[in-house]
């Protein structure tokens, strides 16, 4: 394995990982409705998903889920009834900051693990990318490098985004327009 292609893997997972879309949504409402530590164990639950997909997409599953449409199919009504699903929580949410606890009735690691396994964009990202290096006779240390990198990447940008948030919640920025977030986070996430 060549340097140039661990350098390659790693700018192409730092720009999904930094590329918006639900997850980060998710990881951000978690983070201003929970607080740092149910953000991190939702950052923890992502980073295990992609790590899911990653090994599924590298050991060549992914194109049996890819022939079996149905399975993709069923992956993606699942991700959109999910996606709905917290959606819906997010419109609900409470803006009162001081009462954190009437939001934690959503696990924060679950929701994190659910939103990168039910988002079926991930599969399809990862086996544009690992296609380019993989080929039959993939070894088990190329396995775990890319594996890793694909998940160190994702939990990394994803804690950074979280301590990002949690600087600007204690400049109180944040909470002028948290209801309004919340709310905005909901309706994008359900469309």
């Amino acid at each position: 394995m060549q340097i140039s292609d661990i350098l390659i893997i790693t700018t192409v997972c730092f720009l999904g990982a930094i590329t918006p879309g639900p997850s980060l949504l998710v990881i951000s409402a978690i983070t201003i409705n929970k607080g740092r530590k149910e953000a991190i164990k939702a950052c923890i639950g992502h980073a295990l998903g992609i790590c899911f997909y990653a090994f599924i997409v590298i050991t060549g599953l992914g194109i049996l889920i890819k022939e079996f449409n149905q399975i993709f199919i069923l992956i993606q009504k699942i991700g959109c009834i999910f996606i709905i699903y917290l959606g819906i929580i997010f419109l609900n949410s409470t803006a009162d900051i001081e009462n954190k606890d009437k939001n934690k009735h959503v696990n924060s690691f679950v929701s994190g693990l659910a939103i990168a396994i039910f988002n079926p964009k991930v599969i399809i990202f990862f086996s544009s990318i690992f296609s380019q290096f993989i080929n039959n006779n993939i070894t088990s240390e190329k396995i775990i490098i890319f594996t890793s990198i694909a998940t160190l990447i994702d939990f990394t940008v994803y804690s950074a985004i979280v301590v990002f948030i949690t600087l600007a919640i204690k400049t109180q920025t944040i909470f002028k327009n948290l209801k309004q977030i919340n709310k905005l986070s909901g309706c994008t996430l359900i469309l």
